[in-house]
Parts: structure tokens; sequence; C-alpha cells
């Protein structure tokens, strides 16, 4: 780590117990954003962006300001800007905290 230590940086999704969010902006907005700040480039970052709104089951309302989610759409949020990346590693304080995942689609 003392060698490359933004490489491995790169390779950790963490969602801290403090969730430093954005709230201007849209969970869209807020995704891309993290996926840049991570080198992802614009098409890429709109593509996972996409994906993990649609996971997270976020993609309904694309013009909700962070601000106006519910605690747990912002742990989800969180979670997914972890993620972006395609991190090896992911840590959270709380992961089950305020979140109620939904049965799988079949």
């Amino acid at each position: 780590m003392e060698k490359h230590p933004v490489e491995v940086k790169r390779q950790i999704g963490v969602v801290p117990e403090g969730m430093a969010l954005f709230g201007r902006l849209t969970g869209s907005e807020f995704l891309n954003f993290a996926g840049r700040m991570y080198g992802l480039d614009r098409v890429t970052a709109a593509k996972r962006t996409a994906e993990l709104l649609d996971f997270m089951q976020l993609a309904d309302q694309p013009k909700k300001l962070v601000t106006d989610y519910s605690h747990g759409m912002q742990k989800k949020l969180a979670m997914a800007a972890a993620v972006i990346h395609g991190p090896k590693f992911y840590s959270s304080t709380s992961p089950s905290r305020a979140w109620t995942p939904s049965p799988p689609a079949l």
C-alpha cells in the first residue's frame, strides 16, 4: 500500500457510517459523479449508474433529489456509489441498518 496507495484505494469500496451525499444532486447525477471520481470514463460511468439505479430499485424517480430520498434510499445510493467502480473489496460500517432488501424477481 505504501508504494501504490491510490491504486489500492481504487480496489476498495466503502460506505462510512455518516454517509456524505450531495443532497442537491439527483441519484443519477450523484452516481455519475462518484464513477467519474473513481476514474471511470463518461460512458462507463453512465452505464454503471443506470445498472446500479435499476439494481437498487432507485431508477423509478430519476429527477428526485438525494435530499428527498428516505434514509434507506440514501443508504442504497451510498452502497451503489461504493461499488460503481467494481472494487475487489467492500466494507460498510452498518450494511443492513435502514435497508430492507427486496425479494428477488422471479
